[in-house]
């Protein structure tokens, strides 16, 4: 995977578990491609309709966002996962009832149904600087036949037990965007929905097709026949530069943190201050107690606290 002409790039892959995306930006930290890569979170996956074809209210951010991205004079590769959701045995559930009742004839036994409308959307919003789709199948090695990805790779055992891949396998083949249904030429000022139509069918194809990677990776931790032919091995070991960014970043923490504290602190005392002495002024000219004026200084910091909360509560 290399950075071709153009700058922009959208990725694909299957969504296994937790640590998927982490072992992709380590793919890319690996082509030296870390700084431009960006994912798109389930968290943001999840606005999108399950199975729907608009996006709604949620379709005008990811254009104004994408379109800011396009414009930008600066290299991308969007990472996305098309299924939405980790591939659990619930969802894969899910998946399948919902195969049944549209009338769609196979589903993958690896993968659950991939959705389009995300997909379709992110690549034709970088539409005419993203050239090129990359299609990647993640397999973890010490993922065996009848395992459930999502409960062998859970990340307290990958990274605080000691569980993880001895090799991560990652299949990768690249897409023209030109070559892609509902993106050619001659139908690329067709309206949407007919675009998208062949697009969904396209990427069903293209699921199906990873759901076979898987199926033989899992029984032979090769994912084509000719794998050792034409894969590439390559070790994750961090370079000298690396361990320069690491030192740089702890010791600027460690600069730079006890300021900001420091900052703090007196911001609060500044607070305090002031409000203490405006309601001492006024106080005193009613008469109060320094009691009476400690009391009333605490309550009203405490009415801005609770407006604050409020306020926040009513705009989520």
């Amino acid at each position: 995977m290399t950075a071709a002409n153009s700058k922009k790039k959208v990725v694909l892959a299957n969504h296994q578990a937790y640590p998927d995306w982490l072992y992709l930006w380590a793919t890319a930290w690996v082509h030296n491609l870390h700084g431009d890569f960006r994912v798109m979170m389930i968290k943001v996956l999840s606005l999108i309709p399950i199975y729907g074809t608009k996006l709604d209210k949620d379709r005008p951010i990811l254009k104004k966002n994408l379109g800011i991205a396009r414009k930008e004079d600066l290299p991308l590769w969007m990472l996305i996962f098309p299924e939405g959701t980790l591939n659990t045995p619930g969802n894969i559930e899910k998946s399948k009832k919902f195969a049944e009742k549209m009338q769609i004839a196979e589903h993958p036994n690896h993968c659950i149904l991939p959705k389009s409308t995300g997909l379709f959307y992110t690549i034709q919003d970088l539409q005419p600087t993203c050239t090129d789709v990359f299609d990647l199948t993640i397999g973890y090695s010490n993922v065996t036949p009848g395992d459930i990805p999502f409960e062998v790779m859970n990340p307290i055992e990958v990274f605080f037990n000691g569980r993880y891949p001895k090799t991560v396998h990652i299949h990768c083949r690249q897409y023209s965007v030109p070559e892609i249904p509902g993106f050619e030429p001659d139908m690329i000022n067709q309206p949407e929905e007919d675009r998208k139509k062949p697009f969904d069918t396209w990427l069903r194809t293209i699921w199906l097709e990873k759901d076979t990677y898987l199926a033989r990776f899992y029984e032979t931790k090769k994912m084509t026949s000719n794998e050792e032919k034409d894969g590439k091995l390559v070790p994750l070991i961090p370079r000298s530069e690396d361990f320069l960014y690491l030192f740089m970043v702890l010791l600027g923490g460690y600069l730079i943190l006890p300021v900001y504290v420091r900052l703090a602190y007196w911001a609060v005392y500044a607070v305090l201050y002031v409000v203490y002495w405006a309601l001492w002024v006024v106080f005193k000219v009613v008469g109060f107690s320094r009691l009476t004026l400690w009391i009333a200084a605490l309550l009203f910091l405490d009415g801005l606290v609770r407006g604050k909360r409020k306020a926040t509560v009513t705009q989520a």
